[in-house]
């Protein structure tokens, strides 16, 4: 787990939270309530998992799995990827556009990013 200072501190000012439940495994554990808009777990061939909600008021994990494909031939840059695709597509105008962005668009953003990582 990082410094806990430091990492309360980056939450504070955060709008999206996305890390690799490799680097760390017991955040579901730690942080029962919402800390940033938007916080995502990714999982590797598992997809990942979510939560949503401007007033941080979240209480439920979304899964949404993984795309399925034959073949990956170098995997680097993947998570980059992933977190681009999201950013265009919640927060292209900005933090306007990201406080007008829904369940259903950031569900969108986020197949569009998993679209993007394999």
């Amino acid at each position: 787990m990082p410094n806990n200072k430091q990492f309360d501190e980056c939450l504070d000012v955060a709008h999206i939270l996305k890390f690799s439940n490799d680097r760390i495994k017991d955040f579901t554990k730690k942080h029962t309530t919402q800390r940033v808009p938007l916080e995502i777990i990714t999982l590797g061939k598992n997809g990942l998992k979510y939560r949503f909600s401007h007033d941080l008021n979240a209480n439920t994990w979304v899964d949404l799995p993984s795309y399925k494909i034959s073949y990956v031939m170098d995997g680097a840059g993947a998570g980059d990827w992933f977190s681009a695709g999201i950013i265009s597509k919640l927060a292209s105008g900005g933090i306007k556009s990201f406080n007008k962005s829904n369940d259903s668009n950031c569900k969108k953003a986020l197949v569009y990013g998993q679209s993007l990582g394999p």
